[in-house]
């Protein structure tokens, strides 16, 4: 047991003692970081975002309690609300836009039955932060909704409200550089631009790594040393 710790001491020290490594474990934290990072400025954009956007909605019906829906919307919102005759107009004018669709009223009053709403982006960069961002605006738009629904009920109907629907989003599309694409598109987009992240992020890893691993060796053997010593720029060095 004393040699197996012995020899797990060394080997902890031979490692900690190794450029490649240090630069190694300082690279993962670091790329841990960047993650987050991203994940986190990407949150606290869509947050931004809806505290600051106008809505644009367009009307499919207009019963009392859709009618009420938007009064109730549109002051929760801030007065930020505008009414548009298609959908693409409303996402092309104010970035986002969602329809209340016909049968939404006998949708969100008789058991049974989901209510459902279509909605639309526009899509201002194809970096990550902006996709996940903006996609997430008419999820938080569809959820305020479902929130304000049973009060838009209470106040049509003055009836005790039921647990309230769930509101869900169905054919939403974004407006990607005047482009229309549907969600699945998007989505396929989305994905294509995180792998090729990802494969450049791993490319980079690699070589550095390889790169730290080849000057540790260098600088062993005293090859640097030598290197260094040549009429060579530093930059084309590194």
């Amino acid at each position: 047991m004393g040699a197996l710790t012995k020899l797990i001491e060394r080997e902890v020290k031979a490692f900690l003692k190794n450029p490649a490594f240090i630069i190694g474990i300082v690279m993962m934290f670091a790329m841990y970081g960047i993650i987050g990072g991203i994940s986190g400025k990407a949150a606290e954009e869509a947050v931004r975002e809806f505290r600051e956007l106008e809505i644009g909605v367009v009307l499919g019906e207009r019963t009392e309690l859709v009618m009420k829906l938007v009064e109730i919307l549109n002051t929760t919102m801030g007065g930020k609300i505008r009414v548009y005759e298609s959908l693409e107009e409303a996402v092309d004018r104010e970035g986002i836009g969602v329809a209340i669709p016909p049968g939404f009223t006998a949708n969100a009053t008789e058991k049974g039955k989901s209510v459902e709403i279509e909605g639309g982006v526009k899509i201002y960069s194809l970096s990550m932060t902006s996709l996940s961002a903006r996609t997430q605006l008419i999820q938080t738009v569809a959820s305020t909704i479902e929130r304000l629904l049973p009060a838009a009920l209470s106040a049509t109907y003055n009836i005790s409200i039921e647990p309230q629907k769930t509101v869900a989003v169905r054919h939403s599309f974004a407006l990607v550089f005047g482009k229309k694409l549907r969600g699945e598109e998007l989505a396929a987009v989305a994905s294509f631009i995180s792998f090729i992240s990802m494969m450049l992020a791993l490319i980079l890893g690699m070589n550095a790594g390889y790169a730290t691993q080849m000057t540790a060796t260098e600088k062993a053997e005293k090859a640097f040393e030598m290197l260094l010593a040549q009429p060579v720029k530093r930059r084309y060095i590194v």
